[in-house]
């Protein structure tokens, strides 16, 4: 990817369908992930390390839940980038990221 952030076009084919996807989105419901195959290792840096919980605390969903039983302790490495358009002030994007081996 070539920016901070990317997005994907949803087109509802009715109305109703619409309204649920918004409600959806809204709600914070649909999960949004994304798969990169690269070329090389990227590199894990301790100072940008946080836990499952904290990126569920930044609003990333990790698949974390406040009543799980067991402790997740996977770690991701944070990155917040702010935006640069200026009708966005103020906000940032927030990726999280870790390898899958």
């Amino acid at each position: 990817l070539d920016k901070p952030t990317c997005g994907v076009l949803l087109i509802a084919k009715t109305k109703p369908a619409k309204v649920d996807l918004v409600k959806q989105f809204t709600a914070r419901i649909i999960r949004k992930t994304y798969t990169a195959i690269i070329n090389g290792v990227p590199k894990e840096l301790e100072e940008r390390a946080i836990t499952s919980k904290q990126a569920h605390d930044l609003g990333v969903d990790v698949g974390y839940f406040d009543n799980q039983d067991t402790a997740d302790n996977t770690m991701w490495q944070h990155i917040d980038m702010a935006l640069v358009d200026n009708d966005k002030r103020n906000q940032s994007a927030v990726t999280v990221w870790r390898p899958v081996k």
